[in-house]
């Protein structure tokens, strides 16, 4: 009997602690659903910052990428117009000496060899023949020995224009070709 008188007494039916076990969990049930409601809302948010974001970047890429295109078109028409600044020098008949001819020579196969290298289209292989023979005529009229100015300022003045237009993406290489820089 000893052991009956220090056990809990049990009585079976409802008691007061049932009603706020119901409570709590009752409670619990909806702090849980408040909670969900509230992740779903911060997982949406956090979708549309991830995707506005990846947008952001594609955005930055593509201008980084046209950049670098116009950076790449640029550096060719420099070089052409290092190459035809010598040919100027040369066609002009200015004093021939072997090192004005060397530099000819060599700034005339750098811009040829850009324009090979950022040739992607056959538009832009039709740049190489028409600068090749714009540079040919004007080599042609240098090695005559009684050139005067006005003859080389006129194709000098046109094939520097047509760079820059060239460069500006105003004028195509089959407009270049033909000869038209409208």
């Amino acid at each position: 009997m000893i052991c009956a008188a220090a056990a809990f007494p049990v009585s079976f039916g409802p008691h007061e602690a049932d009603w706020w076990m119901v409570a709590v969990t009752a409670s619990s049930v909806v702090v849980s659903s408040v909670l969900a409601w509230l992740a779903y809302r911060n997982g949406r948010r956090a979708t549309v910052i991830a995707s506005e974001a990846a947008a952001r970047d594609e955005e930055r890429g593509v201008q980084a990428s046209i950049q670098r295109a116009e950076e790449a078109r640029a550096e060719v028409a420099l070089s052409m117009l290092r190459a035809l600044a010598v040919m100027e020098r040369f066609a002009s008949n200015e004093p021939h000496y072997a090192d004005l001819e060397t530099e000819l020579h060599l700034r005339r196969a750098e811009a040829l060899a850009q324009i090979d290298v950022y040739s992607t289209s056959e538009a832009d292989e039709e740049l190489h023949v028409w600068f090749a023979a714009q540079m040919a005529e004007l080599e042609k009229l240098g090695r005559r020995t009684p050139v005067t100015l006005a003859k080389v300022i006129p194709i000098v003045g046109f094939v520097r224009q047509g760079i820059v237009l060239w460069n500006q993406r105003a004028v195509s290489v089959d407009s270049l070709v033909m000869g038209q820089l409208e």
